[in-house]
């Protein structure tokens, strides 16, 4: 369809004219021109930042004084005045990290998260003598570990970026030796202080190097260096293609690295060098390269060759430039001269972080974490003010604390608030930010190595793992279709010739039977389909060196010629116009050899107009073997309509576009004209002349002038082209429907084209009340949602003019109107029916989209939320990302963005979470996104099964680690009112340290990996499901407060049932009158805090697996050990000695620890039954469903 082909949807596709500058700079227009960027952020972020940062390098670029600032000048085989010009070296990094700067930039990284610099200041507080009431060194392991985890992770990470440079920048590259000596300065603009010694890396090289060349660095060339590259390799720099060992001076160059795309581009040779066969005379070129300064747009490239030899300035373009990073195929060797080095090149100024994203639960979490510390400053001020108010009152009265009661109170409460800002500080869980990277680490493994996510070859590639529980809080879904929804496998079905529809479905063989007969229509559309495109003919591997391609169709031929193209659809077109009877056999930088219905005929191309997303159409001009000169040009059928004569097929052509349209087929017009040579040479002359402009409006002044012959044109054909759907499609798309999904389809397609896809997709079902919006102003768009609006809120049917038959003819665009106009009327008249609208969509066009998103997005997300499904059709890349802003930003809702090319690169990092697929396009979109899948399918599990377990874990390790710390916690508070608020410890120094790092670390983790709150069956069976954690109903302010309820009743109970146990309602704790001491007492406490933590995990989570189990046995375990140890040589606390002999010796202890538990645990039954039986969801209904089916008390709590 070339309204997607052709319209921007693919990338805004056409010749070589895509990458993510259309993105991080600018939309890079299909014939190189860029616009202005897509600015998708309100403020610079801090990856355009970076991406301004190395831009300025170019500026460092020192002209000579006769030549303008504003453009490069390069000169042929002069390195003494290119040295002069100052260009910088070809060194490129991408670390972080070096020698000088690893340690202090590292820890400073480190020190950034809020979390690590609030532990931080406890360490600084506890080494002041006099306040911290335990030892600094519990509170520096701690801080040592959680730093030192994230510094190695970070050093590592950089690791593997040195390596993959020092690979890059240490590559052998043979070079043409240079005929004068030059020495770079030191420093940014040199190479190195020395240049690298490569003698064994050329005795390593398949190919020995020419004489007149040598091996050098990567890293060593210069600009001006003129290198060799062989099929294979890689290209160390920005090269201007000078010579080629292709006839015609064409070279093949695969782009994958950079922009993800799997089809070949065509480069070829620049006019100056064209003629030239001996590579060695290169040295002897004379002449002066003038071009743009640096630009990060990949295609955007303009320039001229000076040289004495021809006084009119040659013209380079895009099409003479081969980029850093991409690789030279089908082609033995070429010869270019590096033109952009280093951080000049473009994919050094393309390199940007991907955009920063925090889930919702991480930002709940920020929240969480800023109210405790609210409320501990608020206890800390609190505590430090009796503590000063006692000691002034008491003080003097307590001789035995010495020197301590002549302090007044204001001194005690000044060091009070250090000593109960250490004491207290494990009222925020420091070891929950190392258990989620852990958590999050695995949950990403669980989804790699899941077979069932994989699809196509391709396993998910999870990029984002702060994502993951993210994954199951979607609201919104922001889709492209076309390699998204549907496969991307272009099917030639049928056409409209001679005012009939030639459907092959319906006879296969429709085709071959015209040809046969010699239908001079059919002739005509099949030789226009074999030579009006772009596309390259790859010889087969195996083919012997210099063989000529053989037709397809030959006994002989060992293999097809395989086809490369820029877009699925001219791919398409090609290998169908050699089944019909002409087929592709080479193509050179003027030539295309074709086999025509058995006879091999060579067209020579005078002139390429190629497709951008202004022109939607593109042309070519040949002489062919009879010496007429033949423009054939193709296009969307809006843009060639007007550009074609009058006559017959005007009326059949509209009826039969429409057709094609409805049923979901791809179309595209064919049309031919015959020029005269003095016609073509006076065009052609105005067409150099524009083409070897320089400046802002090259591509305009190209334009034009393309446009010229584009005129009075024969209609020839149309053809459509299918794209079906991918696998399990329409299920996937039921199944979130189900799950109470939105759904948006961003689309370039024509209106009847994605309706109908969506009809086949299930985004759309005939039950649905289907509303199509077009507005031709600002003031008739805010008209009609009103009144549309109005319709639905007071359910008034509508009768089918709203809703348009699939097999309905196009109506105006001004129909909509007129149909609100009868809405209000039938208001009157018809009573409501809400029925009507239990499930409605809508449609909109690009056009009528602009006006929403300028003035009234407000009022259409009101009518959009009443909406199960919207569909925005003939929209550009930009509006893709403005949609999903105005959807994320207008109902704050979570969207999640999915596409396959690069044109929904941007809509992918603009939404919360970016998913995409592994298109045949190339993989840029899921290189730009957080995940990375094979197929659309995937997402129904990534969602409704992964996602969901992701989120429901994180929340669990989240809210228990919390508790755990906050019970622990207040037991230290509890204790101050019997220690003269004195900051005294009640814990042991090194229960303290390790009650988060081992105690109680294992078991939230082992949660955060293995908890299933349902069965992975059932989740597949009920997707309803998903809907019951959309706001955040696991973690919450809500379920805070209650987790800060228990924790506050636990600890209550733990030390004062302890109280009473051994001091209130006992005389003694043994038989004999012996009494516990403080450390018992401590001990007693610390022991009891632990088992009704690890109690609590068991009643919090719903899987009880054996690791689980494990890691509860861990703690109860670690704590014996500990207390075992404490006293001895290892860790020197001897106060502890006999603590643990005397508390299991002692009945009272075991007493208190059943007595105590039950008490303490009697609120969380009695919610805990409540709510199962009175307050039961939909979980809970069928969690006691499945322990009816699956009863296995290992695997379920009670």
């Amino acid at each position: 369809d070339p309204d997607q082909a052709y319209s921007g949807d693919r990338a805004e596709g056409g010749k070589h004219r895509r990458g993510p500058s259309a993105i991080s700079q600018g939309t890079s227009r299909s014939d190189g021109s860029s616009t202005a960027p897509v600015k998708l952020k309100s403020k610079p972020s801090h990856a355009d930042a970076q991406i301004f940062r190395k831009a300025s390098t170019v500026f460092r670029h020192k002209p000579t004084a006769d030549e303008d600032p504003g453009m490069r000048y390069i000169t042929f085989n002069d390195f003494a005045k290119n040295g002069k010009r100052l260009f910088i070296s070809n060194i490129l990094k991408t670390t972080k990290y070096n020698a000088l700067n690893i340690i202090p930039k590292s820890i400073f990284e480190q020190f950034k998260r809020v979390s690590n610099f609030y532990f931080l200041c406890v360490c600084i507080v506890s080494f002041i003598p006099g306040v911290s009431p335990t030892s600094p060194i519990t509170n520096l392991l701690p801080l040592i570990f959680v730093v030192g985890f994230g510094m190695l992770r970070d050093v590592y990470e950089d690791s593997i970026r040195y390596r993959a440079d020092r690979k890059g920048n240490l590559a052998p590259v043979v070079m043409v030796t240079r005929n004068s000596t030059y020495s770079a300065p030191k420093g940014l603009f040199s190479c190195s202080s020395k240049p690298i010694d490569m003698s064994k890396a050329a005795a390593d090289l398949p190919r020995p190097p020419p004489p007149f060349c040598e091996v050098a660095a990567a890293q060593d060339l210069l600009v001006g260096d003129i290198v060799k590259i062989h099929k294979g390799e890689t290209f160390p720099a920005d090269l201007m293609v000078l010579m080629s060992s292709e006839e015609g001076g064409v070279c093949y160059v695969s782009t994958a690295n950079l922009d993800g795309e799997s089809n070949l581009k065509r480069h070829t040779v620049i006019e100056l060098t064209k003629d030239i066969t001996d590579p060695s005379t290169l040295t002897d070129v004379q002449g002066e390269i003038i071009c743009q300064l640096p630009d990060p747009a990949l295609h955007a490239f303009q320039g001229q060759v000076v040289s004495p030899e021809n006084p009119s300035p040659m013209p380079l373009s895009s099409d003479n430039l081969v980029l850093r990073g991409c690789i030279l195929k089908n082609t033995d060797y070429i010869f270019a001269m590096v033109v952009y080095s280093g951080y000049d090149t473009k994919v050094a100024l393309n390199m940007r972080d991907p955009p920063s994203k925090m889930g919702q639960v991480e930002y709940m979490l920020n929240k969480v974490v800023l109210a405790l510390f609210g409320l501990l400053f608020l206890i800390i001020v609190a505590y430090s003010l009796v503590a000063g108010v006692l000691q002034k009152n008491n003080a003097k009265e307590m001789w035995y604390i010495g020197s301590y009661g002549q302090d007044s109170g204001g001194t005690v409460s000044a060091k009070s608030l250090g000593t109960f800002f250490i004491l207290f500080a494990t009222f925020i869980p420091i070891s929950l930010f190392v258990s989620l990277e852990f958590v999050r680490v695995f949950q990403a493994g669980f989804m790699t190595w899941d077979r069932n996510m994989e699809a196509n070859g391709n396993k998910i590639s999870v990029k984002a793992t702060n994502l993951n529980e993210m994954l199951g809080n979607v609201q919104h879904i922001l889709s492209d279709k076309t390699g998204t929804l549907t496969d991307n496998i272009m099917c030639y079905v049928a056409c409209s010739v001679n005012n009939e529809i030639l459907d092959i479905r319906e006879t296969p063989t429709v085709m071959q039977d015209k040809v046969a007969a010699g239908d001079e229509g059919v002739r005509l559309l099949v030789r226009a389909m074999g030579l009006c495109h772009s596309v390259v003919p790859e010889v087969p591997e195996d083919a012997e060196e210099g063989q000529e391609p053989i037709a397809a169709g030959s006994e002989s031929a060992p293999k097809e010629i395989e086809y490369q193209g820029q877009s699925p659809d001219e791919v398409t077109l090609v290998t169908s116009a050699r089944d019909f009877g002409v087929e592709l056999l080479g193509r050179t930088l003027d030539t295309i050899t074709v086999n025509e219905f058995g006879v091999q005929k060579e067209y020579k191309m005078l002139a390429e107009l190629e497709f951008n997303s202004d022109r939607k159409r593109m042309s070519m001009i040949f002489r062919d073997p009879e010496g007429k000169i033949m423009l054939y040009c193709k296009g969307a059928d809006s843009i060639m309509m007007p550009l074609m004569k009058p006559g017959p097929h005007e009326d059949s052509l509209h009826e039969h576009v429409h057709n094609f349209a409805v049923k979901g087929l791809r179309t595209l017009v064919f049309a031919y004209k015959e020029l005269e040579t003095a016609e073509y040479e006076m065009w052609f002359s105005k067409f150099q002349e524009a083409r070897g402009s320089i400046g802002d409006d090259r591509n305009e002044k190209v334009d034009e002038v393309s446009a010229v012959l584009e005129t009075d044109m024969q209609f020839v054909a149309c053809t459509a082209v299918e794209d079906k759907l991918q696998d399990r499609c329409p299920e996937t798309i039921q199944a979130l429907r189900d799950a109470g999904l939105r759904l948006w389809v961003l689309t370039g397609d024509k209106r009847e084209t994605a309706e109908n896809i969506g009809y086949s997709a299930n985004l759309i079902d005939r039950r649905m009340r289907v509303f199509h919006f077009t507005f031709d102003s600002a003031e008739e768009c805010e008209d009609i949602l009103h009144e549309h609006i109005d319709i639905v809120e007071r359910g008034v049917y509508v009768p089918d003019q709203e809703q348009e038959s699939s097999n309905a003819p196009k109506k105006a665009p001004g129909h909509t109107r007129k149909q609100s106009a009868i809405g209000k009327s039938l208001r009157k008249i018809f009573k409501p029916r809400p029925k009507e609208f239990a499930e409605i969509a809508c449609i909109i066009d690009g056009p009528s989209l602009a006006y929403v998103l300028e003035s009234q997005s407000e009022l259409f997300m009101d009518f959009a939320d009443k909406c199960k499904t919207v569909v925005c059709c003939r929209v550009t890349p930009l509006q893709k990302a403005l949609v999903v802003r105005m959807v994320r930003n207008l109902r704050n809702a979570n969207t999640l963005a999915v596409g396959d090319g690069g044109n929904d690169v941007s809509m992918i990092q603009e939404a919360h979470i970016g998913v995409g697929i592994y298109g045949r396009e190339g993989a840029q979109a899921a290189r730009a996104a957080d995940y990375a899948i094979g197929g659309f399918r995937i997402l129904e599990r990534l969602l409704l099964v992964h996602g969901r377990y992701a989120y429901v874990r994180t929340c669990l390790t989240i809210i228990m680690s919390f508790y755990k710390n906050l019970q622990f916690t207040l037991l230290q508070m509890y204790f101050q009112y019997f220690a003269f608020f004195s900051g005294v410890t009640l814990h042991n120094q090194w229960t303290i340290s390790l009650f988060n790092l081992l105690l109680t670390a294992v078991s939230p983790v082992v949660v955060g990996v293995l908890e299933k709150d349902l069965l992975e069956s059932t989740l597949s069976a009920n997707p309803g499901i998903y809907h019951s954690n959309l706001g955040g109903r696991l973690f919450n302010f809500a379920v805070m407060a209650e987790m800060f309820g228990y924790a506050l009743w636990h600890s209550f109970c733990i030390f004062f049932g302890w109280y009473c146990a051994m001091e209130g309602f006992t005389p003694s704790a043994y038989l004999n009158g012996k009494v516990l001491g403080l450390h018992a007492f401590a001990g007693a406490n610390s022991s009891l805090s632990l088992f009704i933590v690890l109690s609590k995990f068991m009643l919090m989570a719903h899987t009880w697996t054996w690791l689980f189990l494990i890691s509860i046995a861990i703690g109860y375990i670690c704590l014996v050990i500990l207390f075992a140890v404490t006293p001895t040589s290892l860790l020197k606390d001897y106060a502890q000695s006999g603590v643990l002999y005397q508390l299991v010796t002692c009945p009272v202890y075991w007493l208190g620890i059943v007595l105590i538990s039950t008490v303490a645990f009697l609120p969380d039954f009695i919610v805990l039954m409540y709510r199962r039986i009175f307050k039961a969801d939909k979980v809970m209904i069928l969690q006691e469903r499945e322990n009816r089916e699956h009863p296995n008390p290992s695997l379920s709590c009670p």
